[in-house]
């Protein structure tokens, strides 16, 4: 388990993370760190940003500035030791970490989180009106195009 705030790793008993005191949930999935962002039903908005991240792919190589640009600029940098930098994007429902080295590449992303919930649901009901008002639609179309004609 890890925490929800700062992404340190929990064991199951651990109310309270040591590091950052925030309450542990035991409902939170962790993502383990890499160089790809996982997918995963997320709540909005986190699943706007989530996906800006998805799509660049494995960030092997890149740099701090190309990854901005990519997804917008992050919520906090932190100064780290050894000239490193963490950049922090978090947005409801979704957090990611990510470490950058003294000359701006990226290195790993630190931890991720996301809160899962199921995707919007689709509702059949709106379906189905919409397929039978399009169907409506187009017997009025046909039997005006018969009554101007005199079929």
């Amino acid at each position: 388990m890890f925490c929800t705030a700062c992404g340190n790793q929990l064991s199951d008993r651990q109310p309270f993370c040591p590091v950052c005191g925030v309450r542990s949930f035991s409902d939170v999935t962790p993502m383990q760190p890499s160089g790809i962002f996982l997918g995963g039903g997320i709540t909005e908005p986190g699943r706007e940003l989530h996906g800006r991240f998805v799509s660049l792919g494995d960030m092997t190589g890149m740099t701090l500035d190309e990854i901005i640009a990519a997804v917008g600029p992050p919520s906090s940098r932190s100064s780290m030791g050894s000239g490193r930098t963490l950049l922090q994007w978090q947005a409801t429902g979704w957090h990611a970490a990510l470490l950058f080295g003294p000359d701006g590449r990226f290195i790993e992303i630190t931890h991720q989180y996301a809160r899962y919930s199921p995707a919007p649901a689709v509702n059949i009901g709106n379906i189905v009106i919409g397929v039978i008002a399009g169907i409506a639609a187009i017997i009025v179309v046909v039997l005006l195009i018969a009554v101007i004609y005199r079929w």
